[in-house]
């Protein structure tokens, strides 16, 4: 049975901002991954399916349902992801 869970997936709804958002062309979008997923395996998911966040991996931040969170982070069911670029101005 174990082993069946390994192969559930789970939704995700991913919120992102500044220059990830205009990488990704919306502010808002679902993906889906396997159930235990991190925020790290949610991150290169994203990556893989736009290329150009690759340059933002060493500066951006994460948000789990409103926290910031490390990439180690076990993402559930439902979550929300915020992808946190570094903002500049004044």
């Amino acid at each position: 049975m174990a082993s069946m869970a390994m192969n559930e997936k789970m939704t995700i709804r991913v919120s992102a901002f500044a220059s990830a958002a205009q990488i990704i062309g919306e502010r808002s979008t679902t993906i889906e991954l396997t159930s235990g997923s991190t925020i790290e395996q949610a991150w290169r998911h994203m990556v893989d399916l736009h290329a150009g966040l690759e340059r933002l991996t060493e500066t951006i931040a994460f948000g789990r349902n409103d926290r910031l969170s490390d990439k180690q982070v076990i993402l559930e069911d439902g979550d929300r992801l915020d992808l946190l670029p570094p903002v500049s101005g004044g």
